[in-house]
């Protein structure tokens, strides 16, 4: 007989459900923030192209 392992299996599901909102809520706040603050818009996209120059 196979013993269920239910509450370890929900806090996994708690913990990926949570940890998708953080990502979400994450690539809002950089999008907002890259097109409407020119500073840091410049910024990422320098850091891309160095990365993508230096990688690629």
């Amino acid at each position: 007989m196979a013993i269920r392992n239910g509450p370890k299996r929900w806090s996994a599901l708690v913990r990926t459900k949570n940890y998708f909102i953080l990502c979400a809520v994450i690539t809002v706040v950089l999008v907002i923030s890259l097109l409407y603050v020119p500073g840091v818009s410049d910024t990422v996209e320098r850091l891309m192209l160095g990365f993508l120059s230096t990688y690629a």
